[in-house]
């Protein structure tokens, strides 16, 4: 037996081992998966995040003991979602916190693209002033405390109003209060002497950047406006620019049920140029708003993971990810510790909903209990749920605009994906 990932720190902390008992019978945790191939068998309990590597079944016997004690085995009368609910639940009051330490902040709600996917378009466009920022910075200070924070920049398009970004930045150093920035971005309206402040005056440690396909489809699809360059081959450059500075770029393709074939091209092109960098990590991410039936999902899904693999294959594709396991909350919508902040000072829970379901004002300091719990709210278990491998990983808030319970072929394709990725990470 090969320890290849071992189970999460404060899960076993909660749970501790299970003792073996003589007069109990065990059967196989409904959370875990046995994956076959190269001549081994990967057995990954989808609770704690463990992976054991086995020579085959026989050797998976000769550990049942040790299989036992860290939950991949339990008592045959155990309610697996009942015991997976009570770890959630603690794991979710561990993770109170009393201080607020990420602020996602738009400076904007303007962009300098055009991209007809994009779920803001329409969205009335206002900048952050002045009297606003200074405001949202004397609101970071009373809502963190002594904590470090993390400033998130988006839009928008947040380097539209980049002079807010500078002012915040500088106000809050001076102010000697310890920050890092993120920042979700299109990249192109970045300078090399943008990309050496966003790395030592705004402490920008990480940024995604889309790219839709390669040149003329890129460029086709971003549909910048007052351009007088090349905006594929110039966001390209600007990828390159701030990796050379220690900026992480996660570049994200989005697929849609069109694209599939450019983007496997684009794979070539950022290997070509990019296969050397550890600051580059690409991942694809599937437009489904575009799909109809379950026929176009099934596809997507399908397309997805041969893309996937290949930036694998390429070294494109981060092998750090975190491990698959148990998920206690959903994402910035029911975090304690995470506040967005429109351009007029609005406080809200998801970057969806700008303008309404908003949770308060930064010039009153009035946060709704009633609207912060409305965000909290779960999606209820559906019939596939019950039985899914991988129910721990999954947690869908019931106010958010894409989640949905999976039908039994998006399930078939969302386990299907969980499976190919424990191969990409242990089956080299």
């Amino acid at each position: 037996m090969k320890t290849l990932n071992p189970p999460d720190k404060v899960i076993m902390q909660l749970i501790g081992r299970q003792a073996i008992k003589d007069d109990i019978t065990y059967r196989p945790l409904k959370w875990t998966k046995k994956i076959y191939g190269d001549g081994l068998v990967l057995f990954h309990n989808f609770l704690t995040g463990e992976t054991l590597e086995f020579e085959d079944d026989e050797e998976i016997e000769r550990n049942h003991a040790y299989l036992v004690s860290s939950y991949f085995y339990v008592n045959e009368d155990s309610d697996d979602i009942r015991f997976t609910e009570e770890i959630r639940a603690a794991l979710r009051l561990i993770n109170k916190k009393k201080n607020i330490t990420t602020f996602k902040i738009l400076t904007t709600t303007a962009c300098n693209a055009r991209c007809a996917y994009c779920y803001e378009s329409g969205i009335k466009w206002q900048h952050m002033a002045l009297d606003t920022a200074d405001r949202l910075i004397d609101y970071i200070c009373e809502k963190s405390g002594e904590k470090k924070i993390t400033l998130a920049w988006f839009g928008g398009e947040p380097l539209v109003n980049v002079e807010i970004i500078d002012y915040i930045c500088l106000k809050i150093k001076e102010i000697g209060k310890e920050f890092s920035s993120v920042m979700t971005s299109n990249g192109y309206l970045f300078t090399p002497e943008l990309c050496t402040r966003a790395a030592y005056e705004w402490n920008l440690k990480n940024i995604q950047i889309t790219l839709d396909g390669t040149h003329d489809n890129y460029n086709n699809i971003k549909n910048y406006v007052s351009v007088n360059d090349d905006p594929y081959e110039r966001v390209l450059a600007n990828i390159g620019m701030l990796t050379d500075l220690g900026v992480r770029v996660n570049i994200r393709l989005n697929m849609g049920l069109e694209n599939y074939d450019d983007l496997l091209l684009l794979a070539d092109e950022l290997h070509e140029r990019f296969g050397d960098k550890d600051k580059v990590n690409v991942y694809a991410s599937g437009l489904f708003q575009e799909t109809e039936g379950e026929g176009d999902k099934s596809l997507l899904y399908e397309r997805l993971d041969v893309l996937t693999k290949k930036l694998y294959e390429y070294g494109l594709a981060s092998r750090s990810e975190k491990a698959l396991r148990l998920r206690p909350s959903g994402c910035m919508a029911d975090g304690d510790a995470h506040r967005g902040v429109s351009p007029a000072g609005d406080i809200m829970k998801c970057e969806h909903f700008i303008y309404e379901k908003t949770t308060g004002s930064i010039f009153k300091d009035n946060e709704d209990g009633e609207m912060l719990d409305f965000w909290k709210e779960r999606l209820s278990y559906g019939e596939v749920c019950r039985e899914c491998f991988a129910l721990p990983t999954c947690y869908r808030l019931k106010n958010c605009p894409v989640s949905h319970i999976c039908s039994p072929a998006e399930r078939d394709q969302y386990l299907a994906g969980m499976e190919s990725a424990l191969r990409r990470r242990y089956m080299p």
